[in-house]
């Protein structure tokens, strides 16, 4: 990833759009339809590649009370501090590698909009079972197509959108 602004696809949508999108992707996401019941949504909370904040606000408007954490690889001026407990700002894949080095554990970890390329090294080399509590989730959408080389203990499911989506997640029991 030589240049950040080469990876930012949906941030350069405004923020209410992004937001309305986000409430058609999560119908394939969330139960009935989908694998996630929305109590998952609790306790601490990771956005990967969390960009402008819209899954984060998303996240907020279904449990307000969620202890929320954003990672990207750019600081956006315009997030707003009230949604995020806490920022960082580094790649997603070099954050849950140090945090498979820490006790730190998450209820549930999401990203939405990623590149393939890094989704594809998260589900290739990070132990979900060090990252999250029993019972939680990680959800990774990426809205172009996986080439994975091992799938590791991550469910692929292709998205019913308009364009070629995958879902990659992990149900830690």
């Amino acid at each position: 990833m030589e240049n950040p602004s080469d990876y930012i696809y949906g941030d350069r949508i405004p923020l209410p759009e992004r937001i309305e999108t986000l409430s058609f992707v999560f119908k394939d996401i969330f139960s009935p339809r989908g694998f996630l019941p929305p109590e998952a949504i609790k306790g601490d909370v990771l956005d990967l590649g969390c960009g402008a904040g819209a899954v984060g606000e998303f996240l907020k408007s279904i449990n307000p009370q969620i202890n929320l954490t954003g990672v990207d690889i750019k600081d956006y001026p315009g997030r707003n501090p009230q949604t995020y407990s806490q920022f960082f700002q580094a790649r997603a894949f070099e954050f849950l590698q140090q945090i498979q080095e820490s006790d730190k554990k998450f209820d549930l970890i999401i990203s939405v909009g990623m590149p393939p390329e890094e989704v594809e090294k998260i589900i290739e080399k990070i132990n979900p079972d060090k990252i999250l509590k029993p019972e939680g989730y990680m959800v990774l959408i990426v809205d172009s197509p996986l080439k994975l080389q091992d799938e590791g203990n991550f469910q692929i499911k292709k998205g019913n959108y308009p364009a070629d989506n995958n879902i990659a997640y992990y149900f830690r029991s």
